[in-house]
């Protein structure tokens, strides 16, 4: 028998100690179970209880899969980026480039026509034999090895190379990452802090390679082929930053505002989170029996359905920028009282808003760039407001403290595609009698399937998130007859059983608000600072524009792993980043999409010259636009002409 190398393993556990350290001591205290064997030629083999993993040798394993992986590699399509799919600032770029490209004769191919990857994951490490190979068949930028298998990681450390491998990926600025644990979703949850902050933009290309089968991965696949679109949704939009910072600076500049505040303290009353889905109309004569009983949060539109309902909410969660968050309560006033319901608004509402209700109080989202220019305060922030105005009630609700939550109409989708929301709420006849095309089903929540589509398959992730978030010790009820969801009891309405309660909802409502805080013009002054994020906008600009300029190849992914360095996606410390890169990412997006699918090796590089071109000069733009909006801002109070105010 061969004897281990014990250097390699005494280089490779310094390799652990100095980049994964987590796993360093699991390492040296490790006890296998296997062994390893070596061929005539070397070639290593695990052998556990006398049944070998590799057959023929981990070398020779990964030469057959590497030839198989050349031919068929696992490389992810997604659909053509076209005008429809870019924002209104990102969509100049894309049709310059493809128009200048049409001039200059270049053609594009429907497959890919490169074999470069920005990210590679790779199912398994086992003993490594093929993952220069993958590396070199990618290029890649970013890569993430799943390893749940301890036991192949220490057998690994007496025949591959850690310390040079890590040395290769810093010398060529690559990088890597481990994930070892063996819970599905910890993975999976991983996987998506990753992508999203090493390359948010490059999911075309995206390459999958498994190494061996294990049931752990299963789940991770299963997202690739169902719901990977959620990786790239929600990148943001240039327009919408600067009116949410626009209208932020209308509605806190008047200095008499309250803005919410985070508590811990138990309200001592369960709470009802009522969207406006069609099941409302079925269990609205249970939310009126049980009322008195917990408090009540209306979301978006549901508020008009609840009070032709009877049903008294003690609070209003807003979400969107536009128009209809103004003009529907108004017309709600027209037949009910709104005097004794609390507003719970995002910052980003139209500033009407704040004439609408007679009690309100604002709060921040933290991924968007009116959160460091107006606050950087975690605690004045609903921590998990996206994608939709339900998400945002959720979220409000774990943050006031309660404990025990009762989902009405929250459907994410619906039984018959021509009735998608509760007949009582405020959408106009034509908008409810238009039929909801539907791309996919959940199961539902009292069983059979619901028909669905990927916003509310967004919202449902967005509720998985924060119900993970807030798990131990809060009880989550599903009376929704709609999509089921993880970690949610279903429930009928008529089987609830909620206590009388000890303590009035008046009082309830009274302790939750006051804990809300005033947000004076000297909090606003000290965080406008007369506009320094112009200042800031351009040394950002700068920065980018030298990542596209200092890169003579921008086929080798380079430039975009520097723009991703900069914009920093999962940093919402810095305002500037905040309001371009959405749009930044976006034009990367659609550009990395058409370099890839050059019809003609000879015209790459004038292509590239395009694209060039065309992404320093957006950067410049949006810069140029900031300092001229946020200029008039500060002397006018708000912004200049140039969009639409709302989102109708």
């Amino acid at each position: 028998m061969k004897n281990l190398d014990k250097d390699l393993l005494e280089r490779n556990l310094h390799f652990f100690a100095e980049f994964f350290p987590h796993l360093h001591q699991r390492l040296c205290d490790f006890d296998p179970q296997a062994e390893l064997e070596f061929g005539a030629d070397d070639d290593p083999d695990i052998i556990f209880q006398g049944t070998s993993f590799y057959k023929q040798g981990a070398r020779k394993h990964a030469k057959k899969q590497l030839e198989k992986f050349e031919r068929e590699p696992g490389r992810i399509t997604m659909s053509p980026v076209t005008e429809d799919t870019t924002d209104k600032d990102s969509k100049p770029l894309l049709i310059n480039i493809l128009a200048r490209a049409q001039d200059a004769g270049v053609t594009f191919e429907a497959g890919h026509t490169t074999t470069s990857s920005y990210h590679a994951v790779s199912f398994g490490f086992g003993l490594g034999q093929h993952i220069e190979g993958l590396i070199e068949r990618t290029q890649c930028r970013n890569l993430i090895i799943f390893e749940p298998n301890l036991e192949f990681l220490y057998q690994s450390l007496f025949v591959y190379d850690w310390r040079a491998f890590g040395d290769t990926c810093q010398a060529q600025k690559r990088w890597f990452h481990l994930l070892t644990d063996r819970n599905p979703d910890t993975l999976l949850n991983n996987l998506r802090i990753l992508y999203r902050q090493f390359g948010a933009v490059s999911f075309d290309g995206l390459t999958i390679y498994e190494h061996y089968t294990n049931p752990i991965f299963e789940p991770l696949k299963k997202f690739f082929r169902e719901d990977a679109d959620l990786l790239f949704t929600g990148l943001g939009y240039f327009e919408d930053e600067l009116h949410m910072i626009g209208n932020t600076y209308e509605i806190l500049s008047s200095g008499d505002q309250l803005v919410f505040n985070w508590s811990t303290k138990n309200p001592g009353m369960p709470v009802f989170i009522i969207g406006s889905g069609p099941s409302l109309d079925q269990s609205a004569e249970y939310i009126l029996e049980h009322q008195h009983k917990a408090v009540v949060v209306a979301c978006g539109t549901s508020l008009g359905a609840c009070l032709r309902k009877g049903i008294q909410p003690d609070f209003h969660v807003d979400l969107e920028r536009g128009q209809a968050q103004i003009d529907l309560p108004e017309a709600l006033k027209t037949e009910f009282n709104l005097d004794d319901i609390w507003l719970v608004g995002s910052t980003t509402l139209m500033p009407g808003v704040k004439d609408v209700y007679n009690k309100k109080v604002f709060f921040f989202r933290q991924p968007l760039s009116c959160y460091p220019v107006f606050s950087g305060r975690p605690n004045q922030c609903v921590r998990y407001p996206s994608p939709s105005v339900s998400n945002a009630g959720l979220s409000f609700a774990q943050d006031v403290g309660f404990r025990e939550f009762y989902f009405f109409g929250i459907d994410l989708g619906y039984h018959d595609a021509s009735s998608h929301h509760s007949k009582s709420t405020s959408y106009p006849d034509n908008y409810l009698n238009w039929t909801e095309i539907h791309d996919r089903t959940f199961p539902g929540n009292f069983g059979g399937t619901i028909l669905s589509t990927h916003f509310y398959s967004w919202i449902r992730d967005g509720f998985k998130g924060a119900i993970a978030a807030h798990s131990f010790g809060f009880k989550y009820y599903n009376c929704s007859d709609g999509a089921a969801m993880d970690e949610v009891i279903p429930m009928l309405p008529e089987c609830i059983s909620i206590p009388e309660p000890t303590t009035s909802k008046q009082k309830i409502v009274a302790d939750i608000t006051s804990n809300f805080t005033l947000y004076s013009r000297e909090v606003f002054d000290n965080h406008w600072r007369d506009g320094a994020i112009i200042t800031e906008a351009q040394a950002l600009a700068d920065s980018l524009i030298g990542c596209v300029e200092d890169h003579p190849d921008l086929y080798d992914k380079k430039y975009v792993q520097e723009i991703m360095m900069i914009v920093d996606p999962m940093n919402s410390n810095n305002s500037a980043k905040m309001v371009v890169r959405g749009t930044v990412m976006q034009a990367i997006l659609a550009a990395e999409y058409y370099l890839d699918r050059v019809g003609q090796d000879d015209q790459r590089e004038a292509f590239a010259a395009i694209v060039r071109d065309e992404m320093t000069s957006l950067i410049q733009r949006l810069a140029d636009t900031m300092a001229e909006e946020f200029t008039i801002l500060t002397k006018t109070g708000r912004l200049g002409d140039r969009y639409e105010v709302g989102l109708v």
